[in-house]
């Protein structure tokens, strides 16, 4: 008997930041995450992209565990919630096992079934799945000699799957496999849609101008409002954004383009705030007050100063305080500073 775990599309994607892939890499990378932080020891397949063995195995069937003889015949398919009728499965097919290990005796894993950043410096776009439900729509990125260090999340409400006339949810993701960031300091996210009849409102839009944090990975969302859509021909969206890369240390601007069917997404998964009911914890500012000997440096009132600015001791502390490196120093750094003096 051997056992496998494949790795397939994100039943909740945004859970611990991740996101659907759109290339083959980036679902190995997701599986090689994912074994590592649930401490399995059981081999890891990857599904392609065509998503064949999704639709194969799940098609109708709400199950998740399969068994099959060497041949490739099916001799069993049922879920993991039905734990007797899986090992009587098991008993039947490959016989008792001569020892048993209780349930507590195992690794557990080292991962919280559940974890949605709690929005920061943006709030985070939510609707209600009871009463104005939004389902993903299917995507298809064109192709970019740039990675999608941010990637599209596209939703639409059942008007407008119904008749052209509702509203589009957009959603510009940092994918947290690319260890990229937005750069604040240069021009925000914009975006550009194309419609082939019907309109689009706003057809173009910014996100909003961030200036408490050089860098953030938090999602830049947009709700639209659609009138007389053509259901049968895409939305053919661009859009533009700078991305700061730790690691070679630079920033790069990025133009990419989506095509968007107006059409459910089968394999788009069910994110919360949106698909699933979820209530953000209360909001805490993170807002430092700069002290008053430190005010006076900051000329220009954006709450970070450079080491230029500085003088005397502060100049020559200027490294050890920069613990972000980002060649700035904030409030919350003066004051970690001064805590731990």
């Amino acid at each position: 008997m051997q056992f496998f775990y494949i790795y397939r599309a994100l039943r909740h994607p945004e859970n611990h930041g991740y996101l659907q892939p759109f290339i083959i890499q980036e679902r190995i990378r997701q599986a090689q995450i994912a074994r590592t932080r649930l401490l399995t020891r059981v081999p890891w397949l990857c599904d392609g992209m065509n998503n064949q063995v999704t639709l194969s195995l799940t098609e109708g069937r709400d199950f998740n565990v399969f068994l099959f003889s060497s041949d490739g015949e099916e001799r069993y398919a049922g879920s993991l919630d039905n734990r007797t009728a899986l090992l009587n499965a098991l008993n039947n097919i490959v016989g008792e096992p001569p020892t048993r290990t209780a349930l507590n005796a195992m690794d557990k894993p080292d991962i919280q079934p559940l974890e949605i950043a709690p929005p920061n410096l943006l709030d985070r776009t939510r609707f209600n799945p009871n009463t104005d439900p939004f389902f993903p729509l299917r995507i298809m990125p064109i192709a970019s000699q740039s990675p999608f260090y941010v990637k599209l999340r596209a939703e639409g409400n059942g008007r407008l799957l119904q008749s052209g006339n509702g509203r589009l949810y957009l959603g510009f993701h940092m994918d947290p496999l690319y260890e990229a960031q937005w750069d604040n300091n240069a021009s925000p996210l914009t975006y550009t849609l194309q419609t082939v009849s019907g309109t689009v409102a706003p057809a173009s839009d910014s996100a909003p101008v961030i200036r408490l944090a050089r860098y953030d990975t938090e999602p830049r969302e947009f709700t639209l409002s659609t009138r007389r859509l053509d259901l049968s021909n895409p939305l053919m969206l661009q859009v533009d954004y700078t991305v700061y890369l730790p690691r070679p240390g630079r920033s790069v601007n990025i133009s990419q383009r989506y095509a968007i069917y107006m059409e459910r997404d089968p394999l788009g998964g069910d994110a919360y705030r949106r698909q699933i009911a979820y209530q953000d914890p209360p909001r805490r500012s993170t807002r430092v007050t700069m002290p008053g000997d430190l005010r006076e440096y900051d000329t220009n009132g954006d709450r970070q100063i450079s080491r230029q600015e500085l003088s005397g001791n502060l100049w020559s502390r200027f490294p050890d305080m920069d613990t972000n490196k980002d060649g700035f120093l904030s409030a919350e750094e003066y004051q970690a500073y001064l805590n731990s003096r």
